[in-house]
């Protein structure tokens, strides 16, 4: 895994994200920023419809699972038509959620897809698929966990660790109704086909104490893998149940009794970093007065990752947790894929931990558009390549290792396996993401 390889020395090879300050060796002057998510304009893409479900890519087609099962298809990501329905399993008629993943076992071509939904006793259940819309339930169509599966039931596959995830709502007070306080987990399984049942439940939390469970609480989280890191999309109830803001009203964009979408982040997939909820910085920021997702976010279980951004899907309403008469509609967000959480400052500086060269180049993520950075290399020896300075671009940037020149002007030039250090100085710029 990515924590135990940047230990002593990052020789992972690939690009590494910025999220925190694992592969750091020191900082100054440094903090975390989120970056902002661009929501499609013109209102929802569809409408009367919501998630709890999933976003998947399907070669160049975009494929939408939505609440009961249903099915939409698009070719550009934008004009959705609505398909076959899922088909074999039993969804909760009260709340028909399931969300869909893909995985393609060793020496395979086609994907398997893997469904997670809750059954009447609001247990999870888990099924697959080889075409992803025809399903069989596993273990005989028995739930494979206990209470609780409200919102979001995901069921993934691992390729860190090599095993099946399963992330569900838990309870930690009464199951529903006053007393509820509203808590997720995250299940591992080694086997799901041949023991469905066995899971080993390995993270389990609330986000709030019990004395401010009425201010905010965890309402349902999701997962998925970028980059050898592990992100949840979790959504946070705000003051659960005041409607003191005043009655019904599709316009005006409520503070409480609101769901807002935050980001998460885990190196090892057990220990969720909850930086942006106790930040208060939303993913994805509500919609303001009159429009379509002032009031609730739901996303898509998990990114479409593409090879330059990230798609996000997600449903919005237009009142209030505790409002059944709201309208919903699907719509999406994008960004520049890496740029989740940067590293950002006005003047600072950090020393990565030891970096074992995979390239022929540096690769940086970064936006110095109003601002500028510095970069330099260190060898085992001590010896100093650099400084480069890069100014007015927001964009990944490339530097051959042959740009870096010692202070007597030979050239800079590892081998693949060789260790460098990166020294970084920013002013007013943030950098994303790096990779050697």
């Amino acid at each position: 895994m990515l924590l135990e390889g940047c230990a002593e020395e990052i020789s992972c090879g690939a690009v590494q994200l910025l999220i925190d300050e694992t592969l750091f060796q020191s900082t100054n002057g440094l903090r975390r920023s989120l970056a902002p998510m661009l929501k499609n304009v013109g209102g929802p893409l569809i409408k009367d419809e919501r998630f709890y479900g999933s976003a998947i890519a399907l070669g160049n087609m975009v494929r939408l699972y939505l609440l009961g099962g249903r099915i939409y298809d698009s070719s550009d990501g934008l004009n959705f038509k609505r398909a076959e329905d899922l088909k074999g399993l039993t969804l909760d008629p009260a709340e028909p959620s399931v969300t869909v993943t893909q995985f393609t076992q060793l020496g395979e071509i086609k994907p398997i897809y893997l469904a997670a939904y809750p059954d009447v006793t609001i247990k999870a259940n888990i099924g697959f698929s080889n075409d992803g819309v025809h399903f069989f339930p596993l273990n005989g169509g028995k739930p494979v966990t206990g209470r609780a599966a409200d919102t979001f039931n995901q069921l993934m596959f691992d390729p860190l660790m090599q095993n099946f995830r399963l992330s569900t709502r838990t309870d930690f007070g009464d199951a529903g109704g006053a007393g509820e306080i509203r808590g997720v987990r995250t299940m591992v399984n080694d086997d799901i086909f041949g023991a469905p049942a066995n899971w080993k439940t390995i993270s389990e939390w609330a986000l709030s104490p019990t004395s401010d469970i009425a201010k905010k609480q965890i309402y349902g989280k999701t997962e998925f893998i970028e980059r050898n890191v592990y992100f949840s999309l979790a959504m946070v109830l705000k003051h659960d149940g005041d409607l003191s803001e005043g009655p019904v009203d599709y316009f005006k964009r409520h503070e409480r009794d609101v769901i807002d979408l935050y980001l998460l982040t885990s190196r090892d997939g057990i220990s969720w970093d909850k930086h942006w909820v106790e930040q208060d910085k939303p993913l994805l920021i509500r919609g303001k007065d009159g429009e379509f997702d002032k009031d609730l976010i739901v996303p898509a279980a998990q990114f479409i990752i593409m090879p330059k951004e990230y798609i996000l899907y997600y449903s919005g309403a237009n009142e209030r947790h505790g409002i059944s008469s709201r309208n919903w509609g699907v719509s999406r967000a994008t960004l520049q894929r890496d740029r989740l959480v940067c590293q950002t400052s006005d003047d600072g500086n950090a020393i990565f931990k030891p970096l074992s060269v995979q390239q022929s180049f540096i690769g940086l993520n970064l936006d110095t558009s109003n601002g500028q950075a510095d970069f330099w290399l260190t060898t085992t020896k001590g010896d100093r390549y650099g400084p480069i300075s890069i100014s007015g671009v927001d964009k990944v940037t490339r530097i051959p290792y042959s740009q870096f020149e010692r202070e007597d002007g030979a050239k800079l030039s590892p081998k693949i396996g060789d260790s460098l250090t990166l020294h970084v100085r920013l002013t007013k710029a943030r950098l994303c993401a790096v990779s050697l």
